[in-house]
């Protein structure tokens, strides 16, 4: 975080907090990660830098016209795992139900995302709140989604992030069984 606390890469930002989120003790303070994904629950890639331009012209690509960093899947992903991780569930809840439905179950585009990462937050989140049929419903998506997806011609560290996720929902969905 010292190193890229501060960036303007809508892009860095996102994949920042994304690999801090990845493990429960990624870090001891997560308000500089909170406060670059704000940029991802209200902000507007138009505003960005080059890199966010890139990012526009995909998703306009994949998405309606019109799309804000709020509506990018993967951005609110790493948006709501960082919430998660904070120990601030319902707004990780809100963040995370939002980036599935933008997203739209089914869709094969699977370059930088698949709602699996998703629900996997939603189980553990869920979990924390007291929703175990909620929780239970979300982890039994994410290992089916992520059987068909590990299947595919997926990167090797997408599929091991999943599994890493995968792990830690179970565990602590079965922790208290």
């Amino acid at each position: 975080m010292d190193r890229f606390g501060q960036t303007q890469s809508n892009y860095a930002a996102s994949r920042i907090a994304w690999s801090c989120a990845l493990t429960p003790d990624g870090l001891d303070d997560w308000s500089a990660v909170l406060s670059l994904t704000q940029r991802f629950v209200g902000g507007d890639i138009r505003s960005g830098n080059s890199i966010g331009a890139a990012l526009w012209n995909l998703a306009s690509k994949v998405f309606a016209d019109g799309v804000s960093l709020c509506e990018i899947p993967w951005h609110t992903t790493a948006a709501g795992a960082s919430l998660y991780r904070e120990g601030r569930y319902e707004e990780a809840r809100r963040v995370m139900s939002q980036s599935v439905a933008r997203w739209g179950i089914g869709q094969p585009f699977t370059y930088d995302y698949s709602p699996a990462y998703a629900w996997c937050f939603l189980a553990m989140t869920c979990h924390q709140l007291g929703q175990e049929a909620d929780a239970r419903a979300y982890l039994d998506r994410a290992i089916g989604r992520t059987n068909r997806y590990v299947s595919e011609d997926a990167a090797w560290q997408k599929k091991a992030t999943l599994h890493v996720l995968l792990g830690e929902a179970r565990t602590l969905l079965d922790s208290e069984q």
